[in-house]
């Protein structure tokens, strides 16, 4: 089970950027309230005892801080995949850490994210793909 964490699990984008923030990313993690559809599913899952993982496009220099934003909501996950320093942040890369993932928890069967390209390109893949609309 693979869950996206930014309009996902978070509802990260509503934190506004401000021109005074230097780093939008670290006060989206502190702000960011859970998405209950996705917190709902996160659970069910959690609960019937499947490996769950989180992908994120996020940078690697905030898992401390995602992590931590995790554990605060009681959200155990298996594994946390985040996007390294100079790796482009596109749909593609997400979906090529799938082989990875699947190594080291087993098949991916069902995903759920926000992002309609990240969607189709799972289901390009079987994989069953739940599309989450974060609170407008």
């Amino acid at each position: 089970m693979v869950f996206d964490y930014d309009g996902t699990l978070f509802d990260t984008w509503s934190v506004p950027q401000r021109p005074d923030t230097t780093d939008w990313w670290v006060e989206a993690t502190e702000k960011g309230l859970p998405i209950q559809v996705a917190h709902d599913a996160f659970c069910r899952h959690a609960e019937a005892g499947e490996p769950i993982v989180v992908l994120t496009l996020r940078p690697e220099r905030l898992r401390a801080a995602t992590e931590r934003r995790l554990r605060e909501h009681g959200l155990v996950v298996d594994g946390l995949y985040m996007c390294p320093k100079g790796v482009p942040p596109t749909p593609e890369y997400k979906i090529s850490l799938l082989c990875k993932i699947e190594s080291q928890h087993g098949p991916v069967t069902e995903a759920y994210d926000d992002d309609p390209s990240v969607l189709n390109l799972y289901r390009q893949k079987g994989v069953v793909a739940h599309h989450v609309v974060f609170p407008s």
